[in-house]
This record gives C-alpha cells, structure tokens and sequence, in this order.
C-alpha cells in the first residue's frame, strides 16, 4: 500500500487529502482518492474509493452468510463514491461481477433464487452490471451503512425475482409493463399485431439473458372461449346447411336460415312464441330481424357442443403460436417451454391472456 495523505489535522474545518494505491491479494488493486474534514468526517467527506480484479472465491464466507451460497470463480470490480455534507450521506456504488461461478448452497439454502438472480443480471458475456445508488443521514444513531446495503442489494433481488421483465425491460429500455402475457381474441390461437411486437422485446431480451428460459402457460377461459368456439360450430353448421350461402360471420346469418336451424333444436311452441314476442316489442322490420335474429344465435350457440379437451386444445395451440414465433431466432428452440394450460379469466372476456414466466433451464 502507498500514496499520500495531505493536511490531516485536528482543526476546524481543515480538509485532509487522500491519495492511496496498493494491491489485493495477488492480482486486485485497490484505489483510494478524496477528501474529507478529519477532525468532523460527518460533516464533509468526498471519497472515491475502487477495487480491480478482486477474486470473488475469497469472499465465500461473507457469500455463505448474507447470500446461502459458495463462490466458486469470478471476478470482482466496485466503484464506489462517498460524499457526506453535513451529516447526509449520497453514495454511487457500481458492482461489475464478472464469470461468476456458484458454488454449493448452504444448509438450510438462500433467502432468494440466486442462480435465477444472477442469469437475470449477467448479460452475454458473462458480466453483471449493477448500481446501487445509497442515502442517508449517517448523525441518525440508527443508521448502519451495512445494513442499508443490503437491504438495497434484498429489494432488488426481490424485484428482479418477482418481477424479472419489468426488471429486464428497464435495463433494455424497453416498455415491459405488459410482457409477461401474450392475448388472444376469444376462440383464437392467432397471434395479434400487438402481441407480436411484444414477442420481438422478448426475443430482445432474451438474446442478452442467454442462461434465460421462457415458459409458456396456455390460457383458456371458460365463458370466453366457449361462447366463440361454439359461434364458429354455429356458422359451420350453417355452411353445412346451406351451401350456397356465403357467410362471413353469424351476423350475416339469414333469419330464415336460423329458423329453420332453431325449428330443429328447439321446441315449436317455444320458437313461435319468442318470434310473436319480437315482432311485438320492435314493429319495425329492420330492427325486427336484428334482435329476433341475435336470439335465435344465442338460443342456437347454447346448444351447439364443446367437450373440455377443446378449451384445453384451444389453450395449447396459444403456447404453440407463441413458441413456433419465438423459435425463429436462432437457438431459442431449446429455450422455450410449453407448460401446462391454465383456466384464466379473460378482460370482458374477449381478451385471453397466455402467461409467460422467465426461468432456468
């Protein structure tokens, strides 16, 4: 260790100097520059202080205690900045981590998903980049630096765990808010327009997250998605019927043909009495044919049938959209995981929503 310190004195209000370099251990370095008021560091200190090199194995012990694991390799570079002016406390910390190895986690095991915490920091090539800006007021008697540490460094974990695309999409500039589902129109494995984009923000990050995985939950809803697969059996039906009728959706469906579809499936007395009522309530022939024609479409997509292993199929061929889309980038194929399906609740159920869930391998 060598360097210099200039003006170290007891006086009121006399700055001392600091400039200092030494090693660490075999290969680190250490780098101490600043000033600070000696006699009264609380009430003006500005302090740079960085490390180089150091290698992150010897601080196994502190990892097993504050972290539940071992370090087995890596490298470790800190630049930190101290400035306290009159008692309150701005310090810049950056941690660059570099070809971290885990080790062998500890008895009763980690506070967080490490492994899940460093792959959602480290970037392709092996390096962990992170600021860890700190205040305080270090004249309030229950202030402990250390303890602020690491309470920062457990929040951030906490997010980056429950939240890894907010996490990541902040670190990308990426609008991430949303990416954790892909939504389909009801009845629909078709990918939108929108969801689209939000796929290519996936691929973005993922190509920088290469220990990352993406798991895919089919969503299916059961009012949702019933109500449009049997629309779309309604409408086949009706091709069926009549095959010279082009359709484009069930509003295009003639009353006529409806009826004759209803006269099949629901009782006489019934049909006659629900189209005496309509021509009753809506006089009009327009407005007539409309609301007599939508209840006969309800009436007649009530009936038509939809076993569960439709929902559950509906629901695989989302993850099946989202993965063929995904696995176009080179070497993502592996990355991409189709779960199980999951019964969701859609937005006014005519959006459905297919969760995506950032993992490990």
């Amino acid at each position: 260790m060598e360097g210099s310190v200039l003006g170290i004195s007891t006086t009121k209000d006399v700055t001392t100097f600091v400039k200092i370099r030494g090693g660490v251990d075999q290969y680190g370095l250490a780098r101490i520059d600043g000033s600070l008021n000696t006699k009264d560091p609380k009430k003006f200190t500005d302090m740079k202080v960085a490390f180089d090199n150091l290698e992150l194995k010897g601080y196994t012990p502190y990892s097993l205690e504050f972290l539940g694991y071992k370090i087995a390799g890596g490298k470790l570079f800190l630049d930190l900045g101290y400035k306290i002016d009159q008692g309150k406390l701005g310090a810049a910390n950056r941690v660059v981590i570099k070809q971290i190895e885990l080790g062998a986690e500890k008895t009763g095991g980690s506070p967080w998903p490490l492994r899940l915490v460093v792959a959602l920091f480290e970037d392709s090539d092996g390096v962990i980049d992170i600021d860890l800006p700190i205040e305080g007021d270090v004249n309030n008697p229950d202030f402990k630096y250390g303890k602020v540490v690491w309470q920062v460094i457990g929040n951030l974990f906490t997010k980056a765990v429950t939240s890894p695309f907010r996490l990541l999409g902040s670190m990308m500039g990426i609008e991430s808010d949303k990416l954790s589902s892909i939504n389909f129109e009801t009845g629909s494995a078709t990918l939108l327009p929108p969801e689209v984009e939000k796929l290519d923000q996936i691929t973005a990050i993922l190509s920088k997250r290469p220990k990352l995985s993406l798991a895919l939950y089919g969503g299916w809803d059961e009012v949702g998605d019933t109500r449009a697969l049997k629309e779309g059996k309604l409408v086949q039906a009706a091709l069926k019927r009549n095959k010279n009728l082009k359709i484009d959706s069930t509003q295009a469906m003639s009353v006529e043909l409806l009826e004759v579809m209803a006269e099949d499936s629901l009782d006489k007395k019934e049909l006659k009495e629900l189209k005496a009522s309509y021509k009753e309530q809506y006089p009009e022939e327009a407005a007539y044919v409309r609301y007599y024609s939508a209840a006969l479409i309800d009436k007649l997509v009530v009936l038509q049938p939809l076993s569960s292993a439709e929902l559950q199929t509906l629901a695989q061929q989302r993850s099946i959209a989202i993965r063929d889309y995904l696995q176009k980038t080179p070497g993502f194929d592996k990355r991409l995981l189709i779960k199980e399906n999951e019964g969701v609740k859609g937005e006014k159920e005519e959006i459905i929503p297919t969760r995506l869930e950032i993992v490990l391998p």
